[in-house]
């Protein structure tokens, strides 16, 4: 019998996405050059179902968010995730990234089957780590799939993205 794939909301009340960023944290900062590490963020989940929605109202701290930075990462994280919500045909927030807006990526669509879908997004680490942990954490748990990865590793041109 196959073994049956968790659901999103499985996979935030239980923690174990939580638990799968912090090792991706580790895995990007190992790919990284010390000035670029950092050693946490904020993630926020839009689009889950009523019942879920509750489990994160707010932008979730996984990790060490850098001092000084935790509003700054928080608000981020939240206009990554508007911003990819006002783009319903985008993937990823880097197809409207504006580095002189200050809007980056970090934020993904996942679908599944025909709802509007659900966007996360994180910040606090390298742009390009942001958005790593995130497909890489959704691969491993299975949320995702590795063509989904490879999809939008292409968008980025994100080596951190690991489809390996």
């Amino acid at each position: 019998m196959a073994k049956r794939k968790p659901t999103v909301e499985e996979i935030i009340r239980e923690g174990t996405l939580e638990e799968e960023i912090k090792r991706q944290i580790d895995f990007c900062n190992l790919h990284l050059n010390k000035d670029r590490q950092r050693h946490g963020g904020f993630l926020y989940i839009y689009g889950l179902p009523e019942k879920a929605k509750a489990l994160v109202a707010e932008p979730i701290m996984i990790g060490r968010p850098t001092a000084g930075k935790v509003d700054k990462c928080k608000d981020l994280t939240l206009e990554k995730a508007t911003r990819l919500l006002a783009h319903p045909d985008h993937l990823s927030s880097w197809q409207s990234r504006s580095e002189a807006r200050g809007e980056y990526g970090g934020a993904i669509r996942y679908q599944d089957g025909e709802d509007a879908g659900v966007i996360f997004s994180f910040s606090g680490l390298d742009e390009q780590a942001n958005e790593a942990v995130l497909v890489n954490s959704l691969l491993k748990l299975e949320i995702i799939t590795t063509r989904k990865a490879g999809k939008i590793r292409d968008i980025s041109h994100n080596l951190l993205i690991n489809l390996g």
